[in-house]
């Protein structure tokens, strides 16, 4: 006789959110929407002529905690969760590439920032 387990919710703990089987996808899809409403802001105020540090300044203060915050409890370890995080800093790359002038195989590597 199989016993059904009822089905709980994600757990949130120091701003984690954990499944019933330790899965993370909900939390990592949490921490992109975040960092890209944060990039999505640095995006919308840069435009008015800040010099590329302090386009950095702002996504390594508002965009990188996100992506950071206990990634050693949740590292992830599928690609496709992976690929979405680097999206995240792609994009930033791409950002600051078209404007300062510079392609985005020159600005480097998504982890060089």
């Amino acid at each position: 006789m199989a016993l059904l387990l009822a089905d709980h919710p994600p757990v949130k703990d120091l701003e984690v959110t954990v499944t019933l089987i330790l899965s993370h996808g909900s939390h990592i899809n949490t921490i992109i929407k975040k960092a890209s409403s944060a990039l999505g802001f640095i995006v919308r105020v840069s435009r008015d002529g800040f010099s590329s540090n302090a386009v950095r300044t702002l996504y390594m203060q508002l965009v990188h905690p996100h992506l950071e915050y206990c990634s050693v409890v949740w590292s992830p370890s599928r690609k496709g969760h992976i690929d979405l995080l680097e999206v995240i800093q792609r994009k930033f790359l791409c950002i600051i590439g078209v404007r300062f002038g510079c392609r985005y195989k020159k600005a480097g590597k998504p982890g060089s920032i």
